[in-house]
C-alpha cells in the first residue's frame, strides 16, 4: 500500500532531524571521557597513586600499601526541547529545508550537554559510600590562576605550570584551555601567539588560536545571541579553564533521542521533541585549573 502524503512527510521530516542532529557537535564531546551510566547515579572510582619501598635486609616483613580509593559521582538529569510543529509548517519544512527546526534543536541540545560538562569542571562533586558528601573545587584540588590583565601569553604559561606541578600533562594527556571570544581576542594580541617565530600556526591570516604552550583553545561565545554563555562570569571575572583530557568524563544515561509524532489533543499538530539523561563529574580536582580573567 503506498504511503499517504503525511506519512511520507513525517517520515523525510524526521529524517531530516536525525541527520542535523548528527552533525550537530558539542565543544567538550570526543574531547573528554564518556561511559554508559547504570542507574541514576554516574559514578566514577578513583585510585589514588602509591610508592614503592626499597628492601633494607634480607626476610625483612612486607609492608602493604594502602592507597585512598575514592567514590566519586554526580546525579543523572534528564533534558528536553518540545516544539508545535501544524501540517502547515512540516510541509514548508519539507519544500524548505532552511525552516530550521531541526538545527536549532540539535544545536540547542548540544550547547546544554556543554554547560553541564563545564559546570562539573569547577562545580560540586559527591563522594563518599553513599554519595552524601558534596566537594567544592577548591577542597577536590583545582587551583586558581588570577589574570586581572586578561588572558595572555605569560599567564598561559602559569596556568601550565600549575597543572605540571601536579604531575598533570607530563604524561603525554592532551590539554586544553575552555574560554570566551573575549580571551581568544586577548590572545590573538600576542606576538608569542600569533607570530610563526614561536608557533607553525597561522593565526594572524586566519584569526584561528593555535595551539598554546600545548594547550588547545576551546572558544564559546562571550555574549551569545540566546541563553549564557557557557563560561560562567561573575561579576567582571569570568571563570575560564584548564584541563587535561582525562579530568572529565560525561556519562550517558540515554543518548539524543528525537520524536516527531501526533498530537490528538491538538488540530493538525505533531510535537517535535528531543530527549536525553546524562550527567558529567570532575574526575580529580588536581587535573583542572580555574583561571579567573577580569573582563573590563
Amino acid at each position: 500500500m503506498p504511503n499517504t502524503q503525511e506519512q511520507i512527510l513525517v517520515t523525510d521530516f524526521t529524517n531530516q532531524l536525525n541527520q542535523e542532529a548528527q552533525q550537530a557537535t558539542s565543544k567538550f564531546r570526543g574531547r573528554i571521557m564518556e561511559a554508559p551510566v547504570v542507574g541514576e547515579i554516574f559514578e566514577h572510582q578513583l585510585l589514588q597513586a602509591s610508592e614503592q619501598t626499597t628492601v633494607s635486609s634480607r626476610f625483612e616483613d612486607i609492608v602493604a600499601a594502602d592507597p585512598d580509593h575514592q567514590r566519586r559521582g554526580a546525579n543523572v538529569s534528564a533534558y528536553y526541547q518540545a516544539l508545535f510543529i501544524d501540517n502547515y509548517d512540516a510541509l514548508r519544512s519539507i519544500v524548505d529545508i532552511k525552516s530550521g527546526y531541526a538545527k536549532q534543536m540539535a544545536a540547542s541540545a548540544m550547547r546544554k550537554l556543554d554547560s553541564v560538562v563545564a559546570g562539573a569542571a569547577l562545580g560540586n562533586i559527591l563522594t563518599g559510600k553513599n554519595f552524601t558528601t558534596s566537594v567544592d573545587a577548591a577542597t577536590d584540588g583545582v587551583s586558581t590562576v588570577t589574570a586581572t590583565g586578561g588572558m595572555t601569553y605569560d599567564k598561559t604559561r602559569e596556568i601550565l605550570d600549575a597543572l605540571h606541578s601536579k604531575d598533570v600533562g607530563l604524561n603525554g594527556e592532551k590539554l586544553y584551555i575552555a574560554m570566551t571570544s573575549t580571551q581568544e581576542s586577548q590572545l590573538l594580541d600576542e606576538i608569542e601567539v600569533i607570530s610563526s617565530d614561536f608557533n607553525r600556526g597561522d593565526s594572524a591570516s586566519t584569526g584561528v588560536l593555535p595551539q598554546i604552550l600545548g594547550f588547545t583553545p576551546i572558544v564559546f561565545s562571550a555574549n551569545p545571541k540566546t541563553g549564557s554563555s557557557i563560561i560562567n562570569k561573575t561579576g567582571s571575572v569570568r571563570e575560564c579553564f584548564a584541563f587535561s583530557e582525562d579530568a572529565l568524563k560525561l556519562g550517558m544515561l540515554s543518548d539524543f533521542e528525537v520524536r516527531y509524532e501526533r498530537r490528538p489533543d491538538k488540530v493538525d499538530t505533531h510535537q517535535l521533541v528531543i530527549n536525553s539523561r546524562y550527567a558529567a563529574l570532575r574526575t580529580e580536582g588536581e587535573r583542572i585549573v580555574q583561571v579567573d580573567v577580569t573582563e573590563a
